[in-house]
């Protein structure tokens, strides 16, 4: 199953970099660290590749991951049934 996020270059307008990193949970379950791409319209891109849950429920949160602290900021969750 591949998981893919949109940040619209609205939400970031002062986000600079091309790539940037963000920490994922997939229904309470730690995914570590996945890169952010920014794309040629200015939005981020995040996919993440995951096994299905068998209840069809999942609830994504990610924050940004700031190297110098070894931390997360902002963290936001989405959820959706499928």
């Amino acid at each position: 199953m591949k998981i893919t996020t949109y940040i619209p270059p609205e939400a970031t307008p002062g986000l600079k970099p091309s790539v940037f990193y963000v920490t994922a949970s997939l229904n309470g379950t730690d995914l570590g660290m996945h890169s952010g791409n920014k794309k040629a319209d200015g939005h981020y891109e995040i996919i993440i590749d995951e096994v299905p849950d068998p209840t069809g429920n999942y609830c994504v949160t990610l924050g940004v991951y700031i190297a110098e602290d070894s931390t997360s900021i902002n963290p936001f969750t989405d959820c959706i049934s499928i």
